[in-house]
């Protein structure tokens, strides 16, 4: 196992180091670390086998100039400490209810940032207008509070979990109502004025 995850880190490190030089801003971990109540492995597995090799990808991801974001389902409050720690600055997750955002916020804000759509399992599938844009105020207030530390994310196939386009449309306009931004239709309308 330890010869195959050191020749997928050195694959990886040829990869971040010609994104590098083909002009990528960031790069991205898509891992799925966690079940709905804990991690894959254990923690201390998790540092033992795995958590090196992050560090090192990282490391080199930074020292080339990219941001590094990291994506995860699940439970995985165990190793968040332990992302910060190898470099990890944005930590995409789908499902930031099963944390509470409050508590996202009181334990990691503005060492880390979160970028989350509102909630694709316990939230969006409701279709409750008022339970969405509260979800999405309380994303942007909470972890964003922290000059910075929230990216509103968009699920990008909401038919495939039994969401209807309209309950995201709720939380996209809920994102740009607390975050002060526009959304594309208002942007291009403002660019051919």
């Amino acid at each position: 196992m330890r010869r195959l995850a050191d020749r997928v880190t050195e694959l990886l490190t040829r990869c971040i180091e010609q994104w590098a030089l083909a002009g990528a801003d960031a790069v991205e971990f898509a891992e799925d670390w966690g079940t709905q109540e804990r991690l894959l492995v254990s923690p201390r597995m998790w540092r033992e086998v795995f958590k090196p090799d992050y560090a090192k990808l990282c490391a080199v991801a930074r020292r080339n100039g990219l941001s590094v974001w990291m994506h995860s389902c699940g439970y995985i409050w165990d190793i968040i400490e332990d992302l910060i720690e190898c470099g990890v600055a944005v930590l995409q997750m789908d499902q930031p209810g099963l944390f509470g955002i409050d508590r996202l916020a009181e334990a990691f804000g503005g060492r880390i940032s979160f970028e989350c759509p509102v909630d694709i399992q316990q939230v969006l599938p409701t279709g409750d207008e008022a339970r969405i844009e509260a979800f999405a105020r309380d994303l942007v207030e909470k972890l964003g509070g922290f000059g910075g530390g929230f990216i509103a994310g968009h699920y990008g196939d909401v038919k495939s979990i039994g969401v209807r386009p309209e309950w995201q449309d709720i939380a996209c306009r809920a994102f740009v109502k607390y975050g002060g931004g526009t959304t594309t239709a208002e942007a291009s309308a403002d660019e051919h004025r």
